[in-house]
């Protein structure tokens, strides 16, 4: 007996049945492979998958981070959005000239001749800096 749900039965026997129909027309099996994207959400369903995974190559982007295990041209990609696996911690703050569309949005501490004539006054930001964990395969723990 299986443990599948019944979704992911049916996607395992079309899975199949596609593989069955592709090596009946040789001429239909194209050259890219197939990628598959379980859904992960969060720290903890991350951790689980990768363990599950097994050996693989680590990835991370502008958006996501994860790792993909290959098959030949296929794959198994387990990922989740950065913002749900890393921290944004504020690592201190620079000063920067900013424009003001208005008079009436300079602060009142802008009060220089100069800013009040081209509409401009520095101001302190905050720079922020993403921190991931070390072990991905940690984050469940």
């Amino acid at each position: 007996m299986s443990d599948l749900t019944w979704e992911q039965a049916e996607w395992v026997e079309s899975a199949r049945a596609l593989v069955d129909f592709l090596e009946q027309r040789p001429s239909l099996i194209p050259l890219s492979g197939i990628d598959a994207h379980p859904y992960i959400n969060g720290k903890e369903e991350l951790a689980a998958a990768l363990r599950l995974l097994g050996p693989a190559e680590k990835y991370a982007s502008e958006l996501f981070i994860g790792a993909r295990r290959s098959f030949g041209p296929h794959s198994v990609v387990v990922s989740d959005y950065r913002r749900n696996v890393c921290e944004r911690v504020q690592v201190g703050t620079k000063r920067v000239t900013v424009q003001a569309t208005s008079a009436e949005e300079l602060p009142e501490d802008a009060l220089s001749p100069r800013a009040r004539e081209v509409w401009e006054y520095e101001t302190e930001q905050p720079v922020f800096e993403t921190r991931c964990p070390p072990s991905l395969l940690a984050l469940g723990e």
